[in-house]
């Protein structure tokens, strides 16, 4: 069977090999061509049946991620049009075969994404696991091999959030968890999300605060995108508050996750710099909340 996707990456021969579902779905592979991810191995793959993305998760992922967790609340989120329902999922491991989407090319306009997130947080169903804050830094800060520059500056920055007090009082909703450029599709029907892999409950401010990080808003896109999320709900002002204080503790994540990354030998990405220039975001954000 090996033999027979000579010009198919190991990986994805393997996951079909032992797994005839995925063979059902997609037929005979014609093109397969590797997407941008950070983490995981992801491909998007062409046969007579159509196109498809595969994900084979990396072992790092594995020791964070609920599986389970991630096919509710993903199943969930379908349901109300936000992301795709996969053709095949396997939780013991996160392997995961979606049929794949046409998109524009472009980035979500702030509005749009604004928008999206307000459904997302206001869903009913699924999201049953409430992912504390706090202890998942100090669970990261635990598992990381940092060193022990890295791990002094990222609990002393974490303890002097503290002080602040309105990303505490972010309401808890259904969270995404990883709302960044390469995650929300654009299609002709509206905006995606995609790779739900680390979405749980959580402060709503965790998202807002993510995607103005991650897609690189200005003070005035940021300003638009609260907008566009807050309509019906209290004064933008109580949500920016919370979306400052909060920027803190999502550089800080990512540094830890860029860290610990750099430990799997299947990635070939050197994340140490990520990392390092996420580390130093956050204390120049900390030090502008003049705690």
């Amino acid at each position: 069977m090996l033999e027979e996707w000579s010009e198919i990456p190991a990986s994805v021969a393997q996951a079909f090999a032992s797994r005839f579902e995925l063979s059902q779905w997609v037929g005979e592979v014609e093109h397969c061509n590797r997407l941008n991810s950070l983490s995981n191995s992801v491909f998007e793959l062409v046969s007579s049946k159509g196109k498809y993305v595969l994900r084979l998760p990396s072992s790092y992922a594995q020791t964070l991620v609920d599986r389970h967790a991630e096919l509710t609340n993903l199943t969930a989120a379908a349901s109300d049009g936000l992301t795709v329902q996969p053709l095949y999922f396997e939780p013991e491991t996160g392997v995961m075969l979606s049929p794949f989407v046409e998109v524009s090319g472009q980035t979500p306009e702030p509005k749009q994404l604004g928008a999206v997130l307000a459904r997302l947080h206001s869903l009913q169903s699924g999201f049953e696991i409430n992912r504390d804050l706090a202890g998942w830094v100090y669970r990261l800060l635990e598992a990381e091999k940092l060193s022990r520059l890295q791990r002094n500056r990222v609990a002393a920055t974490f303890e002097s959030l503290k002080g602040a007090e309105h990303w505490r009082e972010s309401r808890i909703v259904p969270c995404h968890w990883d709302v960044t450029a390469d995650n929300c599709l654009v299609t002709e029907n509206g905006v995606l999300l995609i790779d739900w892999e680390y979405s749980a409950k959580g402060p709503r401010a965790w998202d807002l605060a993510y995607a103005s990080l991650e897609l690189g808003y200005s003070a005035e896109q940021e300003a638009e995108f609260i907008a566009a999320y807050a309509v019906g709900s209290e004064k933008q002002s109580n949500i920016s508050d919370e979306v400052a204080e909060m920027k803190v503790s999502c550089d800080l994540v990512s540094a830890l996750w860029a860290f610990g990354q750099q430990t799997d030998p299947a990635l070939n990405q050197d994340l140490k710099e990520f990392g390092q220039t996420r580390l130093e975001r956050a204390e120049r954000h900390l030090d502008a909340l003049n705690l």
